[in-house]
């Protein structure tokens, strides 16, 4: 076949596990259904107004929801897409980034020297790994790592020439740059981080280096570093302006226990061969089992890579110590990095176990270069997977005849561990269990087969697109955009928007969909979840709430919100401070489904110490309001005290105060006067004067024809 069908191949199959889409289904579970598509409902809206979304007035008494970082309203893939209706939007921005993922790797593994058949390989093994797809739910990380592999790509081309021009490194800001107006701060960083250290490797082993060309690689990647932040600051500036009020700030409480809450566990490494490993129990060994322990890429990719590690000399080391150093560092509160006083969780950003991003591709890039081994090698290959398939065998035999044979515990933990073994995927009952055995039957038989190759391939691809369509259920569109019937219930003021809703529920699920199925919603608790208008998703209805769900938060308004209810309580604890917080109503889980909406007395949005005040007219960064009194009062609006917020009474800018708690307040004389309340963030402004410049300069370099003379480093 050539290239070019080898590409498109490879792009199709990736997009296999995308088939519910042609029938008008998608993903909206997790932070995709809280987060993600309410966003995008409101970026979608704003944009066609012509305006810029820096605030939403519905969501945590009102939000800088562009500088929480969520999902990148300048991306300019989404920026285009929003041309179209957000049920068509958001799988086209799916499909479009697996391609391209798919694509990149596949070609990546071409410039490492492997055969079409092992970059194949290597490109689903890695773009259907679990590591991704269990990050479907996470729209900004799954977007981002598709530009992955076109930066490795890239690094790899550049900083292997003798001679690196201004163009090569326009070229480089752009691929590192363009990924964090996508929003999500941590994963873009990691991968331009992985990607230059890979550059400057390149770089130094090409030669025997001195002082000088260490100090030639450092200036090219300060200027690269420099030219990323200059790129991205329309999305930076806000996003740091938040995260000093955040409770991940520096006058927050964010911890170290906090950041490593999502280590990766020793115990979850089964799920490399046996991703139901751990069946229907969530809380085996006392810790939940979550989005960010996948690292899954197939049963016949995982033994062709720990074949060719354990057997030959690996061929680009970097990859070795890559996998081996990012797995450690997802191992987080128990990193052997704690002992030289390294922090592997970045702080602010949490979630260590997203290091195995670079695990995966590392296993991917050995999965290739191990098939491609496999032919020049066959009796030792041949062996070595024998005894391999000889010895899970044995291990699954053994397993079952335990767990026929074991006696129900009296512990109800362990009756619940024993139940979940029975179910799971290294039982017999367990349909995927099969994936593992006829894996295991076919390698050792397929390398001295005619087809092999081809088989081996039909296989893993077979495997991995199992996996990833199961990974995560999917909803109708009509589903997810049909409001909840709940709204015809709440009281008039919310509607009106002069209370806001609270919404009483439990934890739910966080994101086990694959490895613990149980946990998932079905059809009854998914419609008590919609009608409980969870934070977020009231927003999408147009019913304000006071709670924003994801990170990033506003300390005081957390602070304020967790004392409402307990996490073992189902009713407001708090009635006084719930009415302070202008809650005109609060919704609660019921049995069977059920959803009661309870009506509270809460103080007025809008409220003058003396007088009347009446709303006009409201938009998302825009409020005019009408005031009467007799004498000189105070105007309090119960919406977040936040900078970049200006005041006017009949056209002339006045002071904002910080009234008690977190709300907003200015002194209104005599008189009746008109109210203006503008948002105007000065970030944001700032930060595009300064992106738009630097993504023309860039541009007008990076397709300038090269000269001979433009050298920057050699």
């Amino acid at each position: 076949m050539k290239a070019n069908t080898w590409l498109v191949l490879v792009a199709l199959v990736a997009l296999l596990p995308f088939f519910p889409f042609l029938f008008g289904q998608y993903p909206a579970i997790g932070d995709m259904r809280d987060v993600f598509i309410p966003l995008e409902s409101f970026f979608h809206t704003e944009e066609f107004k012509g305006h810029i979304p820096a605030w939403d007035p519905a969501v945590s008494f009102g939000f800088p929801v562009i500088a929480a970082a969520q999902i990148g309203f300048f991306y300019p893939v989404l920026f285009v897409l929003r041309l179209l209706p957000i049920w068509l939007e958001l799988p086209l921005a799916l499909v479009l980034h697996v391609g391209l993922l798919a694509i990149g790797t596949f070609l990546f593994a071409r410039r490492l020297g492997m055969s079409k058949y092992a970059s194949a390989l290597t490109a689903l093994s890695f773009s259907l790994s679990q590591f991704v797809w269990q990050h479907l739910t996470h729209l900004n990380i799954f977007l981002a790592i598709a530009w992955f592999p076109w930066q490795m790509l890239a690094v790899t081309t550049i900083f292997s020439k003798q001679k690196i021009s201004a163009r090569n490194i326009a070229v480089l800001v752009l691929l590192f740059g363009i990924p964090f107006l996508i929003g999500q701060i941590q994963i873009p960083f990691l991968m331009m981080l992985v990607a230059l250290i890979y550059g400057m490797s390149l770089r130094l082993s090409a030669k025997r280096w001195s002082v000088s060309d260490v100090l030639r690689v450092a200036m090219l990647i300060a200027i690269i570093a420099i030219g990323v932040f200059l790129l991205s600051a329309i999305q930076l500036f806000p996003t740091y302006e938040l995260s000093k009020l955040s409770s991940r700030g520096s006058g927050g409480v964010f911890n170290v226990e906090t950041a490593n809450q999502f280590s990766y566990p020793f115990y979850h490494l089964p799920t490399l061969l046996f991703p139901r490993f751990y069946g229907n129990d969530n809380t085996y060994w006392g810790k939940r089992l979550e989005i960010e322990y996948g690292f899954y890429i197939g049963v016949i990719p995982l033994m062709l890579a720990i074949w060719y590690l354990a057997t030959r000399r690996p061929m680009h080391r970097f990859f070795t110590w890559l996998g081996v150093i990012t797995f450690l560092l997802a191992l987080g509160s128990l990193s052997p990095f704690r002992l030289l006083h390294i922090e592997p969780s970045l702080w602010i950003f949490s979630a260590p176990a997203r290091w195995l991003l670079f695990t995966t591709f590392s296993l991917s890039i050995f999965a290739g270069f191990g098939f491609d081994a496999l032919w020049k090698n066959g009796k030792s290959a041949q062996k070595f997977f024998a005894v391999a398939s000889g010895i899970i065998f044995a291990g699954i035999l053994m397993t079952n005849i335990a767990l026929f044979f074991a006696p129900a515990p009296s512990l109800t933990k362990l009756q619940s561990m024993l139940v979940s073994a029975r179910a799971s995927s290294v039982s017999l009952a367990s349909p995927y269990t099969s994936i593992a055995i006829i894996s295991f039957i076919a390698l050792p038989f397929t390398v001295r087969h005619k087809h092999g190759k081809k088989i081996i391939l039909i296989l893993s691809a077979l495997d991995l697109i199992i996996i990833a369509s199961t990974t995560t259920p999917t909803l109708a569109w009509k589903s997810i955009l049909q409001s909840p019937a709940t709204i015809q219930s709440l009281p008039q003021n919310v509607i009106d928007h002069q209370s806001r809703i609270y919404s009483i529920r439990d934890g739910g699920d966080t994101g086990a969909y694959f490895t613990d199925p149980s946990s998932r919603a079905n059809a009854e608790i998914r419609q008590q979840q919609k009608d409980l208008l969870l934070p977020m998703m009231s927003a999408q209805f147009s019913v304000y709430g006071v709670e924003w769900p994801a990170s990033l938060d506003i300390q005081e308004i957390t602070n304020a919100t967790s004392q409402l209810h307990s996490n073992n309580s189902g009713e407001i604890e708090d009635i006084q401070l719930a009415q302070q917080l202008n809650i005109g109503a609060v919704l609660t889980q019921q049995s069977a489904g059920k959803v009661s909406v309870q009506t509270m007395d809460a103080k007025p949005r809008f409220d003058i110490s003396s007088g009347s005040v009446q709303l006009v007219s409201e938009e998302a960064s825009l409020l005019q309001l009408a005031t009467d009194s007799d004498t000189a009062s105070t105007l309090i609006i119960r919406d977040t005290y936040y900078p970049n917020w200006h005041a006017y009474i009949d056209g002339n800018e006045v002071p904002i105060q910080k009234s008690p708690l977190f709300f907003r307040s200015i002194q209104v004389p005599a008189g009746n006067h008109a109210i203006l309340m503008k948002y105007r963030q000065r970030t944001i402004r700032i930060g595009a004067y300064i992106s738009c410049i630097a993504a023309m300069l860039l541009v007008i370099i990076a397709t300038k024809k090269p000269r001979n003379k433009s050298v920057v480093l050699k």
